[in-house]
């Protein structure tokens, strides 16, 4: 590997609800010293009260998602698990 390439994992965590998706990720962020980003937070941030259906939740979400990825494609080249 390279001095410009990285180690960096990205963890995507998925489940049904109370699944202990949350706690896991909290497990991870304290072991590897990772950066959480969580969905759930920012949709509640930028979108507070505006998803009461689930094709609210499906537009809000690709917003964001499509926001999001070159920041966390940045953010893993810079090693940042």
């Amino acid at each position: 590997m390279s001095e410009t390439q990285s180690s960096a994992t990205l963890h995507f965590l998925c489940g049904k609800i109370a699944s202990g998706k949350s706690t896991l990720a909290q497990q991870l962020v304290r072991g590897q010293q990772a950066v959480l980003l969580s969905e759930d937070t920012w949709l509640a941030a930028l979108y507070p009260g505006q998803i009461t259906q689930l094709a609210d939740y499906i537009e809000k979400s690709r917003l964001l998602k499509s926001v999001l990825e070159l920041h966390l494609v940045t953010l893993l080249r810079q090693g940042v698990t």
